[in-house]
């Protein structure tokens, strides 16, 4: 599996409850590292000025896994939390032959709300990079991982959860 970090950057080492049901389940696990961006198809200079996350995960994160633990798709399975559950289902929405499992623990799935309350929102800081990425709210609604789902070509497994802490992710995971 393949562990997409959340906006607040904690590493999978740092997620001990999620990092002990990895371990406890015999999973193995890769958890790249982007920094807040969204896992998105677009530049993020502050990730890569050449690359966008989504490429980087598609292309070489996905060769990663296939060298390390000798996987490769229809056999990786995407997880994050926050942002990253967010983009775990944006990735296997936008690429499901490659990521047929997706697993989003409080998915930032509506993040053009954090970007539309960015001043209401406590750590609003932590959404920040969103205006610089769309500018405006209703760029950043049309790009949401929602919107992506193909009706024809769709991740067969899906799992979404949110944790009672996290109420500002709750109706993107309804």
């Amino acid at each position: 599996m393949i562990y997409l970090h959340g906006v607040r950057e904690r590493t999978l080492r740092q997620s001990t409850g999620l990092r002990e049901a990895i371990e406890t389940a015999g999973l193995r696990a890769l958890a790249p590292r982007t920094g807040r961006s969204w896992w998105l198809d677009r530049i993020i200079p502050q990730f890569d000025s050449r690359v966008t996350p989504e490429r980087f995960v598609v292309g070489e994160v996905v060769a990663e896994v296939e060298r390390r633990f000798g996987v490769k798709p229809p056999q990786i399975a995407l997880v994050g939390t926050s942002m990253g559950g967010q983009g775990a289902l944006r990735l296997s929405y936008r690429h499901p032959t490659v990521f047929p499992v997706a697993a989003a623990i409080a998915p930032a799935i509506d993040y053009h709300t954090a970007l539309r309350d960015l001043h209401k929102i406590p750590d609003g800081d932590l959404f920040a990079n969103l205006y610089e990425i769309y500018g405006d709210v209703e760029r950043a609604r049309q790009d949401t991982a929602i919107l992506h789902v193909h009706p024809l070509n769709w991740p067969r497994h899906q799992w979404f959860a949110s944790d009672p802490e996290d109420w500002q992710w709750h109706d993107g995971a309804e």
